[in-house]
């Protein structure tokens, strides 16, 4: 089984990753506007 994480908070992003946790992260501009992104640019690495 995979787990991703439905999120667009980035420090829950690097939790899940950093506990090695999750398989991935997914999203949708409903979740990212709840956090106050305006683009995708935040997610650049």
């Amino acid at each position: 089984m995979k787990l991703f994480l439905d999120t667009a908070n980035i420090q829950e992003i690097r939790d899940g990753a950093r506990l090695g946790v999750i398989s991935g992260v997914t999203t949708n501009p409903s979740l990212a506007s709840a956090e106050g992104i305006g683009n995708s640019e935040s997610y650049k690495s």
